[in-house]
C-alpha cells in the first residue's frame, strides 16, 4: 500500500466484518505505506494474516503524514517475521481498540525510525519471547512511543503468564470502568439482572470543578437508535448508575459510554468517552453441597464422598477435589462428583479438610466450594476409643477394643486392691 502514485493524503483499505485478507509470500515482505502514506483498518469480525514481515511507514513519506495500522476490533497476525514500525525515514502508527488482537506469532515489533506510536486501548498485543526491554524503552521515551488510551491509561504486560513463552500487552482505561471492559457478568436465569456501572471521572478543565456526565447504555453503541442505546444519566455529577442487563438466550453483549462536561457546568457539547463493553450470561456458575457429614476413619480406610452439584446452564462443569494437608487419594479420580477417598497422614490423629470446587466454561474465573472434615486415626481401635467417643465399655481394661480373658485377668489381678490415699501426697 502507498507504493508511488500521487496520493498525498494516503491510500486506505478497510477489512470489515467477515472479510479475510492473506498476505505473502513467506520469504518476502509487505508494507502499509511503502513510500506514500497508507492506512489499513481491521474492523471487528475481520482478519488479516501475513505470511511475511510487515512494514508500517517505510520511507519517503511526506512530513506529518504517518502510515497507520488500525486494529479496530479485528485480528491482525503475522505467522513469520516482525511488525516493522517506522522503517528508514518513515512514520508508522499502530492503534488497537474495541477488543482487537495483534498477534506476532514468531517474532515481535521493531522500530528503526525516529517516529513511532503504539496506542493500546481495549485490545491486546502478543509478541514472541520476552520483550520487556523494548516495551520499557518505548514507554519511557520522549515523546512516549508506547502508550495506553492516548497516554492517559495504564500499560500492562507480562511474559510467560497470560501466554506461554509470549509477552502479552494491554491497556487499562483511565476511567477504570466496572464491570471491566470485555468482562462476563453472570446473572440468574429470568432475572432483570441489575448491574452497577461505575467509573472514574476525567479531570475537569479547572481543578476542583465538578464533572457532569451523560451515560449511554444498550446493546448497540449507536446513539442514533434509542431502541438499542439509551441515555441513562443526563448531565449529572456522579460516578455510578444501576442498569438492567438481562441475558437473552444465553449471552447478551452490552455497551456503555460516559460523555463528560469538564467546564464546571452541564452545558455545551460533552467530550465523548470510550465505548466500554461487557457480556451478560445467564449460565450462572455451578454450586456444590457436600452431603457427607464430618467423618472419622483410620489410615487407608476408604470413605465414600457424596456431593450435589447444581448447574442451570449448558456449559461443561469442572469438578476438582483437594485435601489439606495434601496426600488424599481420590478414586476413580479427583474430578468426579462422588469419589471414594483414602488418607494415610504422617501423624495420627490428623484432621483432613476435603474441598470440592466447581466451575464452568462460561464463568471459569468463578469457583464455588464446599468442605467436609475427615479425622484419621492410626487404626480402627484408636478411632473407636477417640476422646469423647460414645459406647466405650469400662470392661475393656487393656484398651484393645474387646472384652476377653485378658481383661478378666487384669481385673482379677487387682481384685480387692484398696488404693485410697491415707494422707496428702506429693504430685509425682
Amino acid at each position: 500500500m502507498g507504493d508511488g502514485g500521487t496520493a498525498t493524503n494516503g491510500t486506505w483499505l478497510k477489512i470489515k466484518n467477515g472479510g479475510n485478507l492473506t498476505l505473502g509470500p513467506t520469504n518476502g515482505w509487505n508494507a502499509i505505506g511503502y513510500n506514500k502514506p497508507a492506512t489499513l483498518t481491521v474492523e471487528k469480525g475481520g482478519k488479516v494474516t501475513s505470511q511475511a514481515r510487515v512494514m508500517v511507514g517505510r520511507a519517503g513519506v511526506a512530513a506529518g503524514m504517518p502510515s497507520n495500522l488500525i486494529v479496530d476490533g479485528g485480528t491482525f497476525e503475522i505467522t513469520a517475521g516482525a511488525l516493522q514500525m517506522s522503517e528508514s525515514t518513515g512514520w508508522g502508527q499502530l492503534f488497537v481498540d474495541k477488543g482487537g488482537l495483534v498477534d506476532i506469532k514468531a517474532s515481535n515489533i521493531s522500530n528503526s525510525g525516529n517516529k513511532m506510536l503504539i496506542d493500546v486501548r481495549y485490545g491486546t498485543i502478543i509478541l514472541n519471547g520476552n520483550q520487556n526491554t523494548a516495551l520499557t524503552t518505548w514507554k519511557n521515551s520522549t515523546p512516549a512511543q508506547l502508550v495506553a488510551y492516548g497516554g492517559k491509561g495504564t500499560l500492562v504486560w507480562d511474559y510467560n503468564i497470560t501466554n506461554a513463552g509470549k509477552t502479552t500487552l494491554w491497556g487499562i482505561s483511565p476511567m477504570n470502568p466496572a464491570p471491566a471492559n470485555g468482562s462476563m457478568i453472570a446473572v440468574p436465569i429470568g432475572s432483570v439482572a441489575p448491574v452497577n456501572l461505575s467509573w472514574t471521572n476525567i479531570d475537569p478543565n479547572k481543578p476542583g470543578d465538578p464533572v457532569y456526565v451523560d451515560v449511554w447504555f444498550g446493546t448497540d453503541p449507536n446513539k442514533a437508535n434509542p431502541l438499542t442505546y439509551t441515555k441513562v444519566v443526563s448531565a449529572q455529577n456522579q460516578t455510578t448508575v444501576q442498569v438492567n442487563a438481562p441475558a437473552v438466550g444465553g449471552i447478551t453483549q452490552y455497551y456503555w459510554q460516559v460523555d463528560s462536561y469538564i467546564y464546571g457546568s452541564p452545558t455545551g457539547t460533552p467530550i465523548e468517552g470510550d465505548v466500554f463493553e461487557f457480556r451478560s450470561n445467564d449460565d450462572t456458575p455451578p454450586t456444590v453441597v457436600i452431603d457427607t457429614p464430618n467423618m472419622v476413619t483410620w489410615a487407608n480406610q476408604p470413605v465414600q464422598l457424596n456431593a450435589t452439584v447444581t448447574d442451570a446452564g449448558t456449559s461443561p462443569v469442572t469438578i476438582t477435589w483437594s485435601s489439606n494437608p495434601s496426600g488424599a487419594v481420590f478414586s476413580p479420580n479427583a474430578n468426579v462428583e462422588d469419589p471414594i477417598v483414602t488418607v494415610n497422614p504422617a501423624t495420627f490423629p490428623t484432621t483432613v479438610v476435603l474441598t470440592c470446587g466447581v466451575k464452568d466454561g462460561f464463568t471459569p474465573t468463578v469457583t464455588n466450594t464446599d468442605t467436609v472434615q475427615v479425622v484419621v486415626y492410626a487404626n480402627a481401635c484408636a478411632a473407636a476409643r477417640r476422646t469423647g467417643a460414645p459406647g466405650i465399655p469400662t470392661s475393656d481394661v487393656d484398651g484393645d477394643c474387646d472384652t476377653d480373658l485378658d481383661d478378666l485377668y487384669l481385673l482379677a489381678s487387682d481384685w480387692m486392691t484398696d488404693y485410697t490415699i491415707l494422707a496428702p501426697t506429693i504430685i509425682p
